[in-house]
């Protein structure tokens, strides 16, 4: 098939002198000889080839249930004479994304390299999005395939691109919430000169603790913080808070021994920082009402007080 193979000249001449030598004999001489023979040259010549290849993107999270924003990347590719071709990746959340350079043109065997270099796209934040590795490397393989044609084989396929990975992390988030207490007297009465009562906070669950769960309260501060309390992931987080004490004439609120909750709110602001939020606010602080009532002992031999009471 002699493949590949361009002709040359296909015609030659061989030109052959007969002499006599003048004492019966003849002699032939070629202009084609061993020395010079006559000569057909042809031309392997190969045609060239192309071949693209992809490059991937993937954005993950640290934490669970955590994702960012918005974001965007540039990759360049570059081989020993600069720019040759750049595309642009962007998305969402913890995605990933990839895309194929323009097609290479090769007209020769031979190892070719190209790098790869990730940049934010101008004018992207890409916030809480740590990067990764910034460089790759893509080989490209040229063959002669020994039929006039040439087979160029990149490393970064499409089963197996050259990836990129970059990690969206938080920042912890923290969080206080007040307990207050109400001492109701009813009008007229002064109620008890002091009082005091302790507070204890449980954590339910996976919930955090802050650095001190119990504290008290008195008639010279009738309410307490608990925290910061420090929050490494998003999630709903309880607290059962309890109240105990006696003082004669009060009695307790109804959910003193049982307790009562505070719920924390932790969400991911998708640009690397949370934000935690109590319901039990400087505004509206959980409350433990207890009820003062002063018992009355009349003297049984006075005769107008059993009137009045």
């Amino acid at each position: 098939e002699n493949k590949g193979i361009a002709n040359g000249t296909t015609t030659g001449t061989v030109t052959v002198t007969v002499v006599d030598n003048h004492d019966g004999t003849l002699t032939a001489t070629a202009d084609s000889t061993t020395a010079s023979p006559l000569t057909f040259t042809n031309t392997y010549k190969v045609t060239s080839t192309k071949t693209s290849f992809p490059v991937k993107k993937v954005v993950e999270s640290e934490t669970a249930n955590t994702a960012p924003g918005a974001w965007s990347y540039d990759f360049a590719l570059t081989d020993s004479d600069g720019e040759v071709d750049k595309v642009t990746i962007n998305g969402t959340g913890n995605a990933d994304g990839t895309k194929t350079y323009k097609e290479l043109t090769y007209s020769a065997p031979g190892t070719y390299t190209y790098t790869v270099t990730e940049s934010a796209t101008t004018g992207s934040e890409n916030k809480g999005i740590a990067n990764g590795t910034t460089t790759g490397t893509v080989t490209v393989t040229v063959v002669d395939n020994h039929d006039g044609t040439l087979t160029a084989t990149a490393d970064s396929t499409t089963d197996n691109p050259l990836t990129f990975t970059n990690t969206y992390k938080v920042q912890p988030a923290e969080a206080s919430f007040p307990v207050k207490k109400i001492m109701s007297v009813p009008g007229g009465l002064t109620g008890p000169a002091t009082w005091s009562y302790t507070v204890d906070v449980t954590a339910q669950g996976d919930a955090p603790e802050a650095k001190t769960m119990t504290d008290s309260v008195s008639n010279t501060s009738d309410t307490v913080a608990f925290g910061p309390i420090t929050f490494d992931k998003p999630g709903t987080y309880t607290y059962k808070v309890t109240e105990t004490g006696t003082i004669k004439g009060v009695t307790n609120d109804g959910e003193a021994t049982t307790g009562k909750t505070v719920t924390l709110t932790v969400v991911d602001n998708k640009d690397g920082t949370m934000t935690a939020t109590a319901d039990s606010t400087t505004e509206k602080p959980l409350t433990f009402t207890n009820k003062y009532d002063a018992e009355v002992t009349i003297d049984p031999t006075d005769e107008e007080a059993k009137t009045v009471f």
